[in-house]
């Protein structure tokens, strides 16, 4: 809605996982965007994959312009709308992230294309950690893990044992 509305302003992000960003909008543009140790293009990616968020938005806060590397605005847009139709494809599997899942690794075979995060992320699939457990454990961007506990669940190699609430779905921007 702001890009939409041609807000200037500072957009805070605050990760629930300790992690802060900071997209600088001037009339609906994006100027620039901070995530970690990131800048621009780099620093968007991130934010992308930040599913469980809350934001505060300064409006008409400006920034030093020197500081700010360029992000395509439309290009930002397109990131930010596929990882809301994956979160909205993800939340019809995992309800939240208090929810638990147990992998079974006899079942991997099930499974067609097996990578890094799905290794990781099965292992801790031990009936026991929660989404935000392996989240903090895993070591991969929030997203990636929820898509692997996603296509693990989708090809059987995973189950739901205990579900929660949905997870987040902020309109992004």
């Amino acid at each position: 809605p702001l890009i939409y509305a041609g807000e200037s302003g500072i957009l805070k992000i605050h990760h629930d996982y300790g992690e802060k960003g900071v997209i600088f909008l001037d009339e609906g543009l994006v100027e620039g965007v901070r995530a970690k140790d990131s800048i621009g293009k780099t620093a968007a990616g991130v934010c992308a994959k930040w599913v469980s968020i809350s934001t505060t938005f300064l409006q008409g806060e400006r920034q030093d312009d020197s500081e700010l590397v360029a992000v395509d605005t439309g290009k930002f847009m397109i990131i930010l709308e596929k990882a809301h139709k994956m979160i909205q494809k993800i939340n019809t599997m995992v309800p939240g992230n208090d929810s638990i899942f147990k992998g079974d690794p006899r079942l991997a075979d099930k499974h067609k294309r097996y990578s890094k995060v799905d290794a990781k992320v099965m292992g801790l699939l031990n009936g026991k950690r929660t989404i935000s457990r392996i989240v903090m454990d895993a070591g991969y961007p929030e997203l990636d893990i929820l898509i692997s506990v996603f296509r693990l669940g989708s090809s059987g190699v995973a189950r739901l044992l205990v579900a929660n609430k949905l997870m987040c779905d902020y309109e992004r921007l």
